[in-house]
């Protein structure tokens, strides 16, 4: 088993990240430039205002908002991306740079009613100031030795994720009038375990589980800051931070700052503020007046269970999204009391589902290929008469798509790249015939559903940062405000008659309202349930509410009668004020400063050329046992263009030193990789007599590549194509044939690759691919007429278990490389388990193998490591060598059992290890054993 360095772990994480972004922005952007003392707005044109905005708020928290994290400051690189329809936003490290994903989430129940592109600014700046003033101390001194990619790794192990992304929730809250820490759908999953009794370990709300919901890293921070920040001090968590990165690395270094400013470690503090929060939620519901619901789905206790947006079919059954922690998004159709597959939905992420007509209508996502920061969000229908599903759109930038009462249009928020909020309806028998319904004021529009009488659609506005629900006539275009403004969650329109319904926030938990279609503001409150209600639609006949519903176990069905006499009228000035959750924070930082920001418009200019921002960023010390080395790494901002280059000690070779170097360049279509390399080599060949001769040498690589990556999803498969083809000059210096001085020579080299992948998206408890394959073919050859050769193949099927978390593989691999050949490329084939690497001419393989899970354990040892599952695998390996200049072959067969434990290590990262154990059926050669046992290890990103 090779153990890995800490400080190699985190340039594993970086190294894996970019091979995907790499070369990922389209051509033909127009990229241009803002610069400020503070941040480096690099945006496509057109999207001038935003970028503005942008620079505006983080130049605005660099004067005014640093009391709580420190005074450093360092100007940054910011990327703006227009082209991709899945909103997110980063800071990454190595290079120190953000990008912002412009387009927003549809659902605003998880950020609330604050603009889109405010909130990352806001919040991945905290996330600029964090890492910024962390260097110092021990972290200085990473940063000095291996740069951001050092930094990265020791930010990574002195401060845990949740604290990161606490403190960052807690500065987007105090600084806004919204923000997630007042939501009650950010805190709905520590309600429900609240409301259960279920008090998890610190262990595992920081690791995470396959069998129970965990709150994630922001919800866990935030409380525990919080509650920190009330006892301590606003600026006890900053105390924290700065005396856990001064020491990081050191072993429990958070823990133990965390108790030189509480008086407790960690996990006592959780304990501490989960208790607190625990006791107000129970004391809360004892104070709701609740109403009585009844389940249509039955919560699963084994198993975690999401079923979404219930719709009642003409015919009377009911259909819904469904998914599970072993198996991935289907609708089903629910009858009875039993529940059936309609299809299955693709790679999504957003959970919408509407009905009209019998016909069923969401988003899927779609993806180009070559530049993997391009994505698109597709139309899907299904029609539940013909049980006929098909793909509306392509290539296209549609969400919220609903379908209208008689089955003969679509509606749907069209999000242009230059964040152009338009109403489109969509013909259903001509996805080309479309109407787009103006919005003069540029309302960011989510959610979409028709009347009953097909002549106006019901959508949810946003703007200024606060949300309305309206009613947008068809015919004209005029919208009509159905509620107030408010900053109140606003979530799923359902229309029956004259009403709408609707999930909020009005009474600080989610439930449903409805409100009358005319404008008159009226609104009643329909339900009152403890955790949360969400996805209203109403029955046929009218008289009962179908909804979603939370619990510990995840999402099911309910339904309730639709008694007048239940419902509840209210105002907005009776509405329950935020903050539904107090934090100090709100007062201590400033208060809201999105209304205060100035609208300063900063000159900008083209932004071109193939070294803007490049740099070195990282210089990496690798202190493997047999091969320590030193690297430098530097990349441009767009991240097109790298250069590396390091030097290695050979220690098993005498201390030997090698070199490499690589440029690699990937802004237009192929992805170039020019490289030159001096290293040590030792292979096995025949010479003129007839037996095997150990050959010592040096080997002078200079060599280009070009690739075409592509990678793309659609439906519930992930896929990539990548051929590639390359030329390599060696010059084979100082050789030796045992022992024995031989002539330099010189060899050219070609060689051509083609890896292919279609893998079907696991669930989250699945151990394997339930379908899948996956082909790699590798050909070297030499050129001038040498008759040096290799070619390498390898395809493994992936197929479902016995049951839904099993997994089966078969593997077919083959390789030859003749034993006469003058030079030897290097050996990375993989053989029969158990067995010493075999010396071959041909050799080929069959590999069967049927993994499971075992037990999952959730236990943490002393903050070292945390024994998340444990799971197993059987196998049988079927080798046949043939070596040519004998004649003869040999077959090596192994089978046996692995056991696999699935940890992280220091609560950061994710590494897998195991024991195998093989059973042989001939006598290895150097271990003279017919068993072996091994250990092995892998990184699981």
């Amino acid at each position: 088993m090779k153990i890995i360095p800490i400080s190699l772990m985190f340039f594993i994480v970086l190294k894996i990240s970019a091979q995907t972004d790499f070369g990922a922005h389209p051509m033909g952007q127009n990229w241009r430039i803002i610069a400020t003392d503070e941040v480096r707005v690099i945006y496509p044109q057109g999207m001038e205002q935003k970028a503005n905005r942008i620079a505006n708020i983080i130049n605005y928290m660099n004067l005014n908002n640093r009391m709580s994290i420190g005074k450093k400051r360092r100007r940054y690189d910011m990327v703006l991306q227009n082209q991709t329809t899945i909103p997110n936003g980063y800071v990454g490290l190595a290079p120190l740079r953000s990008e912002f994903y412009a387009t927003p989430p549809q659902s605003n129940l998880a950020l609330g009613s604050i603009d889109w592109l405010d909130v990352l600014a806001v919040h991945e700046y905290r996330h600029v100031q964090q890492y910024i003033n962390s260097i110092h101390g021990l972290t200085a001194l990473e940063y000095l030795i291996g740069g951001e990619l050092s930094l990265a790794g020791a930010i990574g192990l002195g401060l845990p994720d949740w604290y990161v992304e606490g403190d960052a929730v807690i500065t987007e809250t105090a600084l806004s009038n919204n923000g997630r820490g007042r939501l009650p759908f950010f805190t709905m999953e520590q309600r429900a375990l609240a409301s259960a009794g279920i008090d998890l370990k610190y262990a595992v709300n920081r690791n995470g589980s396959y069998l129970r919901t965990v709150p994630d890293q922001y919800k866990t921070g935030y409380m525990v800051l919080n509650k920190i920040r009330k006892d301590f001090g606003n600026d006890a968590p900053m105390k924290i931070m700065r005396k856990s990165t001064f020491e990081a690395g050191l072993f429990w270094a958070f823990s133990r700052a965390m108790k030189n400013v509480t008086k407790m470690k960690a996990r006592e503090m959780y304990d501490v503020a989960w208790k607190e929060k625990k006791d107000e939620w129970a004391d809360e519901v004892l104070h709701l007046d609740l109403i009585k619901t009844k389940s249509i789905t039955t919560p699963n206790p084994s198993v975690i269970t999401r079923y979404r947006y219930p719709r009642q079919l003409p015919s009377g059954q009911i259909v819904a999204r469904k998914n599970s922690f072993n198996k991935t998004d289907a609708l089903v159709m629910i009858e009875n009391s039993t529940e059936h597959i309609l299809t299955k939905i693709g790679i999504n992420i957003d959970a919408f589902v509407s009905e009209g007509h019998g016909i069923l209508a969401w988003n899927e996502l779609t993806s180009n290929a070559r530049r993997n920061h391009q994505n698109f969000s597709d139309i899907l229908l299904y029609d539940t008469k013909t049980r006929k599903k098909k793909k509306f759109t392509s290539k296209s930038r549609y969400f919220s798509p609903s379908v209208s009462p008689d089955g003969s249009q679509v509606a749907a928020i069209h999000i242009t790249k230059d964040q152009v909020n338009q109403l489109v309806i969509i013909n259903i028998n001509d996805s080309n015939d479309k109407t787009v319904i103006p919005n003069p004021d540029n309302y960011f529009l989510s959610r979409t559903a028709w009347s009953e009488d097909g002549k106006s659609i019901i959508s949810i506005a946003k703007h200024e940062s606060k949300l309305c629900l309206v009613k947008i006539n068809i015919a004209d275009g005029k919208f009509t405000t159905l509620t107030p403004w408010s900053i109140h969650t606003i979530e799923s329109p359902s229309i029956k008659g004259t009403k709408v319904y609707f999930n909020a926030s009005f009474s600080g938990i989610d439930n449903i309202y409805s409100t009358d279609l005319d404008g008159s503001k009226v609104i009643q409150q329909v339900t009152s349930v403890p955790i949360g209600a969400f996805e209203p639609s109403i029955s046929a006949n009218g008289s009962e509410v179908y909804f979603t519903q939370f619990n510990h176990n995840g999402y099911y069905l309910s339904k309730q009668k639709l008694d007048i006499g239940q419902q509840r009228y209210i105002t907005i000035d009776s509405l329950r004020p935020y903050p539904a959750q107090p934090t100090m924070a709100m007062a201590s930082e400033g208060g809201n400063i999105l209304d205060k920001i100035p609208d300063t418009i900063y000159p900008s200019k083209s932004y071109k050329g193939m070294f803007k921002g490049f740099k070195f960023h990282s210089w990496s010390l690798d202190p493997l046992d047999n091969a320590p080395s030193i690297r430098l790494m530097m990349s441009n901002i767009m991240n097109d263009l790298s250069f590396s280059t390091g030097v290695r000690f050979n220690i098993n070779e005498n201390n030997s030193i090698s070199y490499d170097a690589e440029l690699r360049y990937a802004r237009y279509y192929p992805d170039i990789k020019l490289y030159s390399r001096l290293r040590n080599r030792s292979a096995y060949t025949f010479t003129n007599v007839e037996r095997l001769r150990l050959e010592d040498f040096q080997e002078l690589g200079t060599g280009v590549s070009v690739g075409i990556p592509w990678n793309w999803y659609n439906g519930n498969y992930i896929n990539s194509v990548e051929p590639s083809v390359g030329v390599e000059l060696i010059k084979r210096l100082n050789r030796f044939i045992d022992k024995v001085p031989a002539v330099d020579d010189n060899i050219s080299i070609w060689n051509a690759g083609l890896g292919i992948k279609r893998l079907r998206r696991m669930a989250v408890q699945n151990v394997g691919p339930r379908w899948g394959i996956a082909i790699q073919a590798n050909y070297a050859q030499a050129l001038s007429g040498q008759s040096n050769a290799k070619l390498n193949l390898q395809t493994k099927f992936y197929l479902p278990g016995l049951k839904p978390n099993h997994n089966m593989s078969i593997r077919l691999s083959y390789q030859k490389e003749k034993l006469t050949n003058r030079y030897q490329f290097a050996d990375l084939f993989t053989y029969a388990r158990g067995y010493s690497t075999s010396i071959n001419d041909t050799y080929k393989m069959i590999s069967l193998d049927y993994g499971f899970p075992l037990f999952y354990p959730e236990i943490g040892v002393i903050g070292l490591t945390y024994f998340k599952r444990v799971r197993g695998n059987v196998f049988y390996d079927y080798g046949r060598a043939e070596y040519y200049r004998y004649g003869s072959t040999k077959n090596f067969i192994s089978y046996g059992g692995e056991l696999i434990f699935d940890n992280t290590f220091l609560n950061a990262v994710p590494i897998s290890f195991g024991f195998r154990l093989s059973l042989l059926n001939t006598t290895d050669v150097e271990t003279k054993r017919k068993f072996n046992i091994e250990v092995f290890s892998s990184l699981n990103f």
